[in-house]
């Protein structure tokens, strides 16, 4: 793969190629697009009519769409995320799964005629589909321009990997750049071209400068009313607190604030995003709120924030301004808040306003490995943001824990199952590191020969939604039992092998998600457990026995015979179809705990 390096020539070759692909043709109609979440060969049926996958609205497109229409432009939006899924769960059929989204992309095309298509990734494992969309828009010889994470991530590879010879890749984030692209095709004047990218006769050309959107320049209302804006979270899942929500509640996604004033090692926000935190109006944030409640009954909101408690004081006033207006909507932060920037008047504005479930980046519990990835929190942040949090048992706390970073050994991994068993979180996500390229920690473990450096679409797969480890471990590992060891016994300043990792994942998630249940007695928190296994036992996985063993906990505590009879059953068929299950209990002496429920 030959690069070429000087910026000069980039810009002559870039500017060169552009005017060839678009002939004097002049840009009036944009049609953006989302990818549907994964490729065939990886679709999983089960998890589309249990709504297990995301479906977000496709909040960044939208955006540019409001930008470009109030510069004269038409623009449509095709989310063949959405359109997949929901027409999946109407037909319960995968068999025809390409033969689907190519009927609403080539139907979209033709009915809309767009002069240039714009198609986003977000996440490497919609690599593969992602490539297999645009290498269909060739067939209509459209000028295309790619974007998003994934795509900023790994431009030049994510480039090599499609065929489409009418390609532009427009990185990072583009409210600036990408309608001055268009504006510079159109009248092809001295308009700055910024973050673009190109593959010209087998080389990649990258135009490096950076043109960031101001505070100024990211007050822009989302172009909702180019989707289905009320209907997304009734196809897929928004968030990782709808267990606690409502039947029918209608979900959507607001941006507070834009980047992170984090430096993690593992995260691409600050590749994308920039350094630093650019905010929202206030007023303008919340009239989006309640816009969205008023025209589309939306009730509940996911923050989009990569941290959302950037700046007290404007954080507050967003909450209590929120309050005043009376809007009567809950909402929750996902994408996790920073532990330190926890005060006990935020927390008092932020459950005052709706707040039902927060997510904090805790990623360990050692000293040494928060410093070597740079987390912008101590132990004691964690632990004060915990105690304060007491104080509101009905917003969901949830934890962020990560494993396997570069050399850690088991008496570090040992300090991260420590703390959440102290914290007193509700649940934690533990996950195994999955490095991301253009991040330090990936670069570093590139150096040290740790990992090889190309686009492996296979690292994320098992990572999120219907993918998620419980449910890897089910599909990989329930037909046959290796014995389980406890892997905390013996030399902890050992390094643990990728393949002990899973093991050592299973351990960590019992221990401290689990385990507690069995002392639990608040009522609210009760209640919020309850909920939380159910959605897991119900939707996210299934024949999952520790899940359905610890919901009969539950139902024993509470007192729901009827429940805790049928949870009961299905943690007795699951032991009785798994030998992994049967190997788990016999470890853990969870055998105990079911013959006690039998005996109460």
């Amino acid at each position: 793969m030959e690069t070429s390096l000087i910026f000069k020539d980039d810009l002559v070759m870039i500017k060169k190629r552009i005017s060839d692909i678009f002939r004097d043709k002049l840009v009036k109609k944009v049609l953006f697009i989302t990818p549907p979440p994964v490729s065939k060969d990886i679709i999983d049926l089960e998890g589309c009519l249990k709504k297990r996958y995301s479906c977000f609205p496709p909040y960044s497109l939208l955006i540019l769409s409001d930008i470009l229409r109030k510069k004269g432009f038409e623009v449509s939006v095709l989310d063949l995320n959405y359109e997949i899924l929901k027409f999946i769960q109407s037909s319960a059929d995968i068999s025809d799964y390409d033969t689907i989204w190519k009927y609403f992309l080539n139907k979209k095309i033709k009915e809309f005629n767009p002069d240039l298509i714009g198609i986003t990734c977000m996440f490497t494992m919609t690599h593969t589909v992602f490539c297999q969309v645009c290498d269909e828009i060739a067939r209509y010889d459209i000028p295309t321009v790619i974007g998003g994470v994934h795509v900023s991530n790994d431009a030049e590879r994510v480039l090599h990997s499609i065929k489409n010879n009418r390609l532009i890749a427009c990185t990072y984030e583009s409210e600036v750049s990408f309608p001055n692209l268009l504006e510079y095709i159109n009248s092809l004047n001295d308009i700055e071209l910024t973050q673009l990218s190109m593959i010209i006769d087998g080389k990649f050309y990258s135009i490096k400068e950076r043109q960031l959107p101001s505070k100024n320049e990211i007050n822009f209302m989302p172009a909702f009313d180019l989707i289905n804006a009320d209907l997304y979270s009734s196809i897929g899942s928004i968030g990782s607190f709808v267990s606690i929500l409502p039947k029918n509640a209608k979900i959507s996604t607001v941006l507070s604030n834009k980047g992170c004033r984090a430096m993690c090692s593992f995260c691409s926000v600050r590749n994308f995003n920039g350094m630093g935190v650019r905010q929202r109006d206030v007023n303008f944030i919340v009239d989006e709120i309640e816009m969205l409640k008023k025209k589309y009954g939306i009730n509940h909101i996911m923050w989009l924030d990569d941290d959302l408690f950037f700046n007290q004081e404007r954080t507050i006033s967003l909450f209590e301004e929120i309050t005043r207006r009376s809007i009567n909507i809950t909402w929750d932060a996902s994408n996790g808040v920073i532990a330190a920037a926890c005060t006990p008047k935020l927390i008092k504005a932020a459950a005052e306003s709706g707040c039902i479930g927060l997510y904090f980046g805790l990623e360990s519990g050692n000293p040494e490995i928060l410093l070597k990835v740079k987390k912008p929190g101590t132990l004691k942040n964690f632990y004060n943001a915990a105690n304060i949090l007491k104080d509101y048992p009905k917003i969901f706390t949830r934890g962020f824990l990560m494993i396997g970073f570069p050399h850690e050994t088991l008496r570090q991994i040992k300090d991260t199952l420590d703390l959440g068993l102290n914290l007193g979180l509700d649940w934690y996500a533990i996950n195994i590191l999955q490095p991301l390229p253009s991040t330090p920690i990936y670069e570093s473990m590139v150096n040290e020969g740790l990992i090889e450096d190309k686009l492996d679409t296979n690292l994320t797969r098992y990572t999120t939604g219907p993918y998620g480890k419980a449910t890897q471990i089910e599909r990989q590992e329930k037909e046959k039992a290796h014995q389980f060891i406890n892997p905390f016994e013996g030399d902890l300043d050992r390094v643990p092998t990728r393949d002990e990792l899973n093991d050592i994942w299973f351990y960590m998630n019992y221990k401290i998600n689990f385990e507690p249940i069995k002392k639990l007695t608040n009522p609210i928190k009760l209640d919020l457990i309850t909920k939380l296994l159910t959605d897991v036992a119900d939707r996210v996985t299934t024949n999952h026995a520790l899940t359905n063993l610890f919901l009969a906990i539950c139902h024993s505590k509470c007192g729901n015979t009827k429940e805790l009879l049928d949870r009961m059953r299905k943690t007795e068929q699951c032991l009785k179809e798994s030998a992994y299950w049967r190997d788990k209990f016999e470890n853990l002496g969870l055998y105990k705990d079911l013959e006690d429920l039998k005996s109460s």
